[in-house]
């Protein structure tokens, strides 16, 4: 019997497998904990007071120690990612064979959708300044606004190109509570702790959720 197979269905399957189990959500709220407390340290008065006083001082030290914490984050992200990898061959994935990811796990139209969304956010702040708005703090909150809102939606696409209803509340959630720093009078320093916790938070707790209905699938397919 000859039996079709169904390409395009065999495609996002294969892109889902990277966000199931929920590893995904919980490798990227550690990296926007870690991004959103760090840019708060540095765009706060006394990060910028001491990084100022560094670079006069100690120029070449300073942008060295810059330079070396930057690597640091990239090596931590790169071994996170290996880390999960070895954890779903050794655990998830054992019994699935030899199994590679995608490297695009949302449809091209996702990226064109967020990149559209972030440029009219990005114009619109161009045109409050050039109408002379003389609220600087505004015009940053809106940066971090705008970056939460183009997340916000990033999800809301995987949602439908890869099927994961997880992630429509996620994208809406995330994209609503990132668009509302626009609208609270907080520095840019604060704007950045709220954004971390904004999607550190929805990301945590739907890293838990997809974790835990994984291993209890896997504990009742033993059982079974």
């Amino acid at each position: 019997m000859d039996e079709s197979l169904d390409f395009e269905e065999l495609t996002r399957k294969t892109r889902r497998l990277d966000f199931e189990d929920g590893l995904t959500d919980l490798q990227v709220s550690a990296i926007f904990l870690v991004m959103s407390l760090g840019a708060a340290l540095f765009f706060s008065t006394a990060g910028l007071t001491w990084l100022t006083e560094a670079l006069i001082l100690q120029r070449e030290i300073t942008l060295i120690a810059l330079a070396g914490i930057f690597g640091f984050f990239m090596l931590v992200a790169f071994g996170s990612s290996r880390l999960i990898a070895r954890v779903r061959r050794e655990y998830f994935w054992k019994d699935r064979g030899e199994i590679v990811p995608l490297p695009w796990q949302a449809d091209s139209w996702v990226n064109v959708l967020a990149a559209a969304v972030f440029l009219v956010l990005m114009i619109f702040g161009l045109w409050v300044v050039l109408r002379g708005g003389n609220d600087d703090e505004a015009i940053m909150r809106l940066l971090i606004a705008g970056s939460g809102v183009v997340t916000g939606i990033m999800y809301l696409g995987m949602s439908r190109s890869i099927r994961l209803n997880r992630y429509l509340p996620v994208g809406i959630v995330g994209g609503l509570l990132s668009g509302a720093l626009f609208f609270i009078p907080l520095t840019f320093s604060e704007s950045w702790l709220a954004f971390g916790a904004i999607w550190t938070t929805t990301l945590l707790v739907s890293g838990l959720y997809a974790l835990r209905r994984t291993r209890r699938g896997m504990a009742e397919a033993n059982h079974g």
